[in-house]
């Protein structure tokens, strides 16, 4: 199954992301990823790789493993944009 996940350019949650695509991906699903512009490789918030007090309240480590592997992936390094998606309706 093709599954389209829209980001935002930048800042958007580790864990919410990059689990789900470990997920899915592993599932045999293909993800298809979506950004404002496109064409670009969107960021996570980088606090959330880092720790937002004093390393603490970040991603955990299985996280940002997952959100490694997904930064290499091509479907992420060169996502479309969101006025390149077309909705299709299905029945089944």
């Amino acid at each position: 199954m093709k599954i389209l996940l829209p980001l935002p350019d930048r800042d958007f949650d580790t864990t919410e992301v990059a689990v789900p695509w470990q997920v899915l991906t592993r599932s045999g699903h293909q993800v298809v990823f979506a950004t404002e512009r496109g064409g670009q490789p969107p960021a996570c918030d980088p606090l959330l790789l880092t720790g937002v007090v004093f390393g603490q309240l970040g991603a955990g480590q299985p996280a940002v493993a997952d959100y490694r592997e997904l930064t290499a992936s091509a479907e992420f390094r060169a996502p479309i944009a969101w006025s390149a998606v077309t909705p299709r309706t299905t029945t089944g």
